[in-house]
C-alpha cells in the first residue's frame, strides 16, 4: 500500500510540524484495483493531479469522507512526493489506505497521457496540484550569460548570467530534469570565487549553506553523488544574499538563519548598522512587535553580530589571521539593491572559463518615508558594480497553465473561490464555477507560505469537494460500476501500460536505498528517468 504518510499529528499541532520542517505523504494502494465496490453505497471517485505535498493533504482531508470510494493520484514523475523528495528533508510517519492508487510517469494536458477533460467525465471531482513549476526572471540586460568555445572539448558552454536557485536545489537533489543544468566543475576555479543571490527568502539561505558548509559533513545524506563531486572542487570563499528592500522584509525562518550561523569555518561578514539603521524609528519598531516571528530571526542575526564584534585592534588582527589559517567562508546580507544589467568586461576567450567573472550593475533604492512590511522600494538613480564569478535568483516561483483550464497569466494561478474553479466571462462580467474542478496549493494560491500553509489551503479544498457532494451538486450519470467505466478508459488511454504504480515505485525506492548503503549514505537518488523506468520494470 502506498502508504500516505501525512500526519494526522500534523494537523493537530501544525506549529510542532512547522519546526520539524516535516511533511505527510500518503499511502497508496499497491494494486491497480480498488477495494471491492458495493451498490449499498455512495460511490464517489476523485482524481488529482500532482503528488507533492498539496495533493497528498488534499486527498487525505478527503479520505476521512466515508464516501470518497477512490482516489487516483496522477503525476508526471515517475516517482511520488514531488517537494518532499526534491525540496524538503521529510520524516516519514505512515497511514495506510487502500482507497489511493498512485500512476507516476503519466502526464495530463494537452499532447499528454490523459487531458483534464476525460478526468472530468471520469470523475466526480478533478484537483489539480501541479504546484508552480518554474521560477521568475530577474528581466535584466546579460541575465542569460554568454555563449563561449570550451577550449578543451571544442563545445560551446555558457558562462555567467543568472541561475535559478530553484534548479541549483533540484540538481543537488537529483532532480533529472536538472542534471544537465550544471557541469561538474561549476564551482571549481584557479582562485576563489564569490557568488551572489537575488532574494531573501529560506531558498536562498539553503543555496548558501550547500555552498558554504564542509562537504564531508554531506556525505551520508541524500545529495546526489555528482552534486557531492561538484562540492568537493568548489572554490567558493562568499556569498552575498541580495535584496532589494530591507530588513522588514526579509522572509527567512529562525531556524534555517540558526543552521547557517551553526556552520564551522564560516562567519556572517557584515556590518550591523546595515540592519539597525533602518529599522531605529517608531514605525518600524512597532512593526517588529506585530511580527514575533521576524523579529526573534533579526534577533538572532543582531546577536551573533554583536558576540563578533573584537574588542580592541589587537584582537581583530588575531581574528583575521585566524580566519585565514582555518580556510574561513563568509557570507553577507545586502539591503536596498535592485540589479539592473549584467557586463562581461573579462570575457577573454583565452581565459580559464572556471576562472570568469561578471560585473552587476546594482541600483540604490529607498524608501518614501519610514519603511513598513509593505513599503515599495524606489531607485534612486544612484548606482554601484559589484564583481561574481556566479549569481543566483530565488524572486518567486510561477505556475503555468494547463490546456483546458482557465488561467490567470497576472497572478499565475487558476481563478479559484475556495478551490473551486471559476470562469469568468465578458458577458456576465463575473466568475462561473466550473463544476468538479478543483485547485490546491501553490497553483491555487500563488508560491506563499510554508508547508503548514499549504496543508490548511488543501483540507480547505478537500472541505469544498465534500461539501459539494453532499449537496448533490457533482452526480454523475448512474452506472453499475463506475470503477470499472474508470479502469477501462484509463486502459484505452495505455495509462496502465505506461504508468509506474506504487509498487514499481517500491523498486526505484529501494534500488537508491541499497546504492546508498554502498555509498555509506542515507540514498543515492536515481537522476535518469530512463533509469527509473528501468528499475521499476525489472
Amino acid at each position: 500500500m502506498l502508504r500516505i504518510k501525512i500526519l494526522k499529528r500534523v494537523a493537530r499541532n501544525p506549529t510542532a510540524f512547522i519546526h520539524q520542517r516535516s511533511v505527510s505523504m500518503i499511502t497508496v494502494s499497491t494494486k491497480k484495483d480498488y477495494v471491492n465496490d458495493s451498490d449499498k453505497i455512495k460511490k464517489n471517485y476523485v482524481a488529482v493531479v500532482g503528488s507533492g505535498p498539496a495533493g497528498y493533504y488534499t486527498a487525505l482531508k478527503l479520505l476521512e469522507n466515508k464516501d470518497i470510494f477512490g482516489v487516483d493520484i496522477f503525476e508526471k514523475m515517475p516517482v511520488p512526493f514531488g517537494l518532499v523528495r526534491y525540496g524538503v528533508a521529510p520524516d516519514h510517519p505512515e497511514v495506510k489506505d487502500e482507497r489511493v492508487r498512485f500512476f507516476g510517469n503519466i502526464g495530463v494536458g494537452k499532447d499528454k497521457d490523459i487531458c483534464v477533460e476525460d478526468l472530468k467525465n471520469l470523475y466526480h471531482a478533478v484537483v489539480l496540484s501541479y504546484g508552480a513549476e518554474t521560477s521568475r526572471n530577474l528581466n535584466i540586460p546579460g541575465e542569460e550569460g554568454i555563449i563561449i568555445q570550451d577550449s578543451t572539448s571544442k563545445q560551446e558552454k555558457r558562462i555567467g548570467g543568472v541561475y535559478r536557485a530553484r534548479d541549483f536545489v533540484n540538481y543537488y537533489n537529483g532532480y533529472p530534469e536538472a542534471q544537465t543544468k550544471f557541469p561538474v566543475d561549476f564551482l571549481s576555479g584557479s582562485k576563489n570565487k564569490k557568488v551572489a543571490i537575488f532574494g531573501m527568502g529560506n531558498v536562498s539561505l539553503d543555496v548558501a549553506r550547500i555552498l558554504l558548509k564542509d562537504p564531508e559533513s554531506l556525505a551520508t545524506t541524500d545529495i546526489s553523488k555528482n552534486a557531492l563531486e561538484m562540492l568537493h572542487q568548489s572554490k567558493v570563499s562568499h556569498v552575498d544574499i541580495i535584496a532589494r528592500r530591507g530588513p522588514l522584509n526579509i522572509a527567512f525562518t529562525t531556524k534555517e538563519v540558526r543552521e547557517l550561523l551553526k556552520l564551522p569555518n564560516v562567519k556572517l561578514d557584515m556590518d550591523k548598522r546595515d540592519i539597525m539603521d533602518s529599522l531605529n524609528n517608531e514605525i518600524s519598531q512597532q512593526e517588529l512587535k506585530s511580527n514575533r516571528p521576524l523579529g526573534r530571526m533579526l534577533g538572532v542575526i543582531t546577536k551573533y553580530l554583536d558576540s563578533q564584534v573584537a574588542k580592541s585592534p589587537a584582537e581583530r588582527v588575531s581574528d583575521t589571521l585566524a580566519d585565514v589559517d582555518k580556510r574561513t567562508k563568509t557570507w553577507a546580507l545586502k539591503f536596498m539593491l535592485s540589479p539592473k544589467r549584467i557586463t562581461f568586461p573579462n570575457s577573454d576567450p583565452n581565459q580559464n572559463p572556471l576562472d570568469f567573472s561578471q560585473s552587476i550593475e546594482l541600483e540604490k533604492n529607498a524608501f518614501v518615508g519610514a519603511p513598513t512590511l509593505r513599503s515599495r522600494p524606489v531607485g534612486t538613480n544612484q548606482f554601484i558594480n559589484l564583481d561574481y564569478n556566479i549569481a543566483f535568483q530565488s524572486i518567486g516561483y510561477k505556475s503555468i497553465g494547463i490546456s483546458g483550464v482557465p488561467f490567470n497569466s497576472k497572478k499565475n494561478i487558476i481563478p479559484n473561490v475556495s478551490g473551486r474553479v471559476i470562469e469568468y466571462t465578458e458577458e456576465k462580467g463575473e466568475g462561473q464555477i466550473l463544476p468538479g474542478l478543483y485547485v490546491s496549493g501553490w497553483i491555487k494560491t500563488g508560491p506563499t507560505g510554508i508547508l503548514a500553509n499549504t496543508m490548511y489551503d488543501s483540507f480547505d479544498t478537500a472541505s469544498a469537494i465534500i461539501k459539494d457532494l453532499d449537496l448533490g451538486l457533482l452526480e454523475k450519470e448512474h452506472v453499475f460500476d463506475r470503477k470499472v467505466l474508470i479502469d477501462q478508459r484509463l486502459k484505452a488511454l495505455g495509462v496502465f501500460d505506461k504508468c509506474v504504480d506504487y509498487n514499481m515505485y517500491l523498486k526505484i525506492n529501494e534500488s537508491e536505498l541499497e546504492t546508498g548503503r554502498e555509498l555509506g549514505k542515507a540514498s543515492e537518488k536515481i537522476s535518469s528517468i530512463d533509469e527509473m523506468l528501468r528499475v521499476a520494470r525489472s
